[in-house]
This record gives C-alpha cells, sequence and structure tokens, in this order.
C-alpha cells in the first residue's frame, strides 16, 4: 500500500494534513485527529455507518469525523485525496472577516456525515487547491516564496466554498447510493425509516412522490399512509418542516440574507418559503430572526 502524507500549516491553528492514497490504504485515516474532506479520484468507498449506509462512488465528496472515517470501507483500487483538518481550523478562518454564512454552513458539514456526488469541474478543482496547498504549504515557513502565506488562505477558502456549494451542506446532496452488500434496489426496497433519513439528511433537495413510492415498492395510498404514520405528518409537510427547522438554525447564527436562507434550505421562491415558514412557526422569517436576537 503506497500513500503521501503532507502536513500543511500557516500557523498553530490554521493547518490540515494532505493524503494522498493510491491505492486505497484506509488505515493511513488513522492519522486523522477530529474531521476529514475526501474526495474519491477513482473507485468506490463503503459507508458502513449506522445512520448512513451507502456506496461512495468516484467523483463523490466526503466530510467526516475521525471515528466515522474509519467505518469506510474502499475497493482495492480505489485512490482517495483526503483533507484532515482540525475544527477550530475554521474558527481561525473565520477571524479573516469572511461570509459569516459560509462558515455557519461550513459548521452544520463537520456535524454529521454528508457524501455528495460533486461535478467533474468540482472535483478538477479539489484536485487543483490540493496542489496549491501542497506547493505552498508544505515546507517550512523559512523556506516559502513570498505571498504563500496568502495564496494558502485562498486555497483553504476556496475549497469551503466549493465543497458547500457542491452539496456538502445538503442544497444538492445525493441521496446516498444503496450498499451493494444490501442488493440493488429494485430487489431491497427502501423502508420507510431509510425515506424519512434521507429527506432528513438532504432536506434541500428536490423530492419526488412517484420516485419514493416506486423505491419503496409501494403503491401511492400505501405509502402515504405508512409514512405518516412513521413522520407523524405527510411527506411534503415533513419536507417544509425539516427545511424550515434548517431555516431556523441560520436565521438564528447566521447573518445570510433572508432569500439566500430561502435557496440555501430548497426554496426556489421567496415567497413560498415566505408562506411555508409563517405556517409553521407562526411568524415571518423576519420576525423570527428579530425575536432570537433579542
Amino acid at each position: 500500500m503506497q500513500h503521501k502524507i503532507y502536513p500543511i500549516s500557516l500557523d498553530r491553528r490554521i493547518s490540515l494534513t494532505l493524503l494522498q492514497v493510491d491505492p486505497a490504504d484506509i488505515g493511513c485515516l488513522n492519522c486523522v485527529d477530529d474531521r476529514a474532506l475526501i474526495l474519491v479520484e477513482r473507485g468506490q468507498l463503503t459507508s458502513d455507518l449506522a445512520d448512513l449506509r451507502c456506496a461512495v462512488r468516484e467523483g463523490s465528496l466526503a466530510s467526516v469525523t475521525a471515528a466515522q472515517a474509519r467505518r469506510l470501507r474502499a475497493e482495492s483500487r480505489t485512490s482517495l485525496l483526503a483533507f484532515a483538518y482540525r475544527s477550530d481550523m475554521l474558527d481561525a478562518l473565520e477571524t479573516l472577516d469572511l461570509d459569516a454564512g459560509l462558515f455557519a454552513q461550513a459548521r452544520e458539514i463537520a456535524r454529521e456525515p454528508r457524501f455528495v456526488r460533486c461535478d467533474p469541474e468540482v472535483a478538477v478543482r479539489v484536485q487543483e487547491l490540493a496542489m496549491i496547498l501542497v506547493r505552498e504549504g508544505s515546507s517550512d515557513a523559512a523556506g516559502r516564496l513570498p505571498g504563500s502565506d496568502a495564496l494558502l488562505v485562498l486555497a483553504l477558502v476556496e475549497l469551503l466554498v466549493i465543497t458547500t456549494r457542491a452539496g456538502l451542506f445538503g442544497r444538492r446532496g445525493f441521496r446516498g447510493e444503496r450498499n451493494p452488500e444490501r442488493g440493488a434496489a429494485r430487489d431491497d426496497p427502501w423502508t420507510i425509516d431509510e425515506v424519512i433519513a434521507r429527506i432528513e439528511a438532504n432536506y434541500a433537495d428536490r423530492f419526488s412522490l412517484a420516485e419514493l413510492v416506486a423505491a419503496c415498492a409501494l403503491n401511492t395510498s400505501e405509502f402515504s399512509r405508512r409514512f405518516k404514520a412513521r413522520a407523524g405528518c405527510p411527506l411534503f409537510e415533513f419536507i417544509n418542516r425539516q427545511r424550515v427547522k434548517r431555516a431556523c438554525s441560520l436565521l438564528k447564527d447566521s447573518g445570510m440574507p433572508i432569500v439566500e436562507i430561502a435557496f440555501a434550505v430548497g426554496y426556489n421562491n421567496l415567497s413560498f418559503f415566505n408562506r411555508y415558514f409563517h405556517r409553521i412557526m407562526g411568524n415571518s422569517p423576519r420576525e423570527y430572526r428579530l425575536a432570537a436576537r433579542r
């Protein structure tokens, strides 16, 4: 097994370890002592996490804690690019007085495992940023060229931005491909609990009743009856409640404009967002934010 490890440090708080693994030696992720962002460059990872069992295929990104990283399994020809970092690095970067909403979203990523299929250009850019980080930050401070520290910070911030936009935050996160050990979806229908878990993890996605009914191998009336019995409300009310729940968190903890929050949680129309928010919370997003900050 071969892998390369590049420690990269700007100061005591802004530091990370870049790992290039080819073929995959998941054991090298034992050096992750807090969190990791992983790009699957080739092959496939399998997540055996109790709350998210799925295949993480080529071109996908994963955001996991150290303990979760050790629960991943890889095919023999899988290659990975992993960024291991401590969560307090986000605190250090936030002192640069950049977009507060970005860091609120980045912290949300770190709270639970997330896997997302990203566009090819995103994967290529992540690889390019890794090269910049290695080139500018793998030597000690005394040996760096002028401007290296600035390029390191810019590369780290861009990495946060593009991975957040790619869907790790949930805006376009994929619902997880079925674990191959459990069989194909056609022979192994989803349970209602799995549907609920996927909505909770990917509330900003566009969900189709017909697709979910087919995935569960049920008819529409039976699916609706079972879903309401388990979730306590109909499907689309449940989706809206999950979106509004996340919107409440952003309204309290971030400075994002309300229209940006609406799009971030899955609404493409501000009036729809305002309507559903008022229906569920009893006041408008603006009124909620003002009350939460008193």
